[in-house]
């Protein structure tokens, strides 16, 4: 195999999937679709939904609803802010 006509391969994890939605909102102003995850990492686009369903039970990002059925929108993804902790005490 030649060095020159591989490309760097992508790491996948959620820790990646996650900088990558929040790289493209930042650039794009606009979150990725799921499409558009897949085809960044070159998988399919049900493991692209399954990290990203997976980001959303770890908290790290909100998955928009459409507000006449339950289905997701496509451009949905909204980061979640940082918990801050509080010097609250009981």
């Amino acid at each position: 195999m030649s060095g020159n006509n591989m490309g760097r391969k992508k790491i996948l994890n959620l820790k990646t999937v996650f900088k990558f939605v929040k790289i493209s909102l930042k650039r794009r102003k606009i979150p990725p679709t799921v499409r558009e995850v897949a085809n960044y990492f070159n998988i399919s686009k049900s493991a692209a939904h399954a990290y990203l369903k997976d980001l959303h039970k770890n908290m790290k990002i909100k998955i928009r609803k459409s507000q006449f059925s339950n289905r997701s929108v496509s451009r949905g993804l909204i980061i979640k802010p940082k918990n801050k902790r509080t010097n609250v005490r009981k």
